[in-house]
């Protein structure tokens, strides 16, 4: 979700898309020992990729 920009309504503002930047490049350049991150992250996409995959396969 780092990379994914949450506007408020139906255009992002000159300062808003500013903001996320400065939050993604914060996140980016932050400790990179994030394990918790990292093991959610991995979790919810393993069980999305299974929806995904198992719709594929027409089951």
């Amino acid at each position: 979700m780092n990379f994914v920009p949450r506007p408020q309504g139906l255009a992002a503002s000159p300062m808003y898309v500013a903001k996320e930047l400065a939050k993604i490049a914060y996140r980016l350049s932050a400790d990179k020992d994030d394990s918790v991150y990292h093991v959610c992250k991995v979790f919810s996409a393993r069980g999305y990729a299974t929806k995904i995959k198992l719709a594929g396969m027409d089951l």
